[in-house]
């Protein structure tokens, strides 16, 4: 992998990050290469994963080598992905994989306003067998589309939980108790 050293310790450049501390995290290769324990943190803004290396902060310059990357429990793909009939390349944070896979796009808003910076903001995409992943409507399209028999049961659960569903973690929880109540269906046939 190639690394290109940064320096970005003022408050506003670490605004722009999920979460400014470095975490032990995990990388897969390609090639099924497990790297553990090294610091890493998503620079949403520039859509780079940064890593420490000793005191030195480096930007990973190869994202197409690596397979996933997990920070803090979260799974990150670097992949080409397509919105609105353009295609482009980033990391998504991988949400669900079942029979589709659900990603979240963190980005942050190009404006002066310092308040813009400390909230990214988000929109999903699903990926199904032999396709790109591409932007989704809302959430709520898909739950409809692809979970459309426990719509009452996932309206109840948002509800009952007080689920915002613009929020990937809230989203992620939603769809990991429909994903149970999909296998407990097949399962009891």
């Amino acid at each position: 992998m190639h690394y290109s050293v940064i320096l970005d310790d003022n408050f506003e450049v670490q605004s722009n990050y999920q979460n400014s501390i470095f975490e032990t995290s995990k990388l897969i290769t390609t090639k099924n290469t497990e790297l553990n324990s090294i610091k890493i943190r998503y620079n949403v803004k520039t859509d780079v994963m940064e890593c420490k290396i000793g005191t030195q902060h480096s930007v990973i310059k190869s994202p197409e080598k690596l397979k996933e990357i997990t920070i803090n429990g979260e799974c990150y793909e670097y992949k080409k992905y397509l919105v609105k009939k353009d295609t482009t390349s980033g990391y998504l944070q991988k949400l669900y994989g079942g029979g589709q896979k659900i990603y979240a796009r963190y980005y942050i808003l190009s404006t002066k306003s310092k308040l813009d910076f400390k909230k990214p903001k988000s929109y999903y995409l699903v990926q199904t067998k032999g396709e790109i992943p591409r932007k989704l409507n809302s959430a709520n399209h898909l739950i409809s589309k692809y979970f459309k028999s426990f719509l009452k049961e996932a309206k109840k659960f948002e509800r009952n939980n007080q689920l915002d569903l613009n929020r990937p973690q809230d989203f992620k929880r939603l769809l990991a108790y429909l994903d149970h109540l999909s296998i407990d269906a097949v399962a009891s046939r």
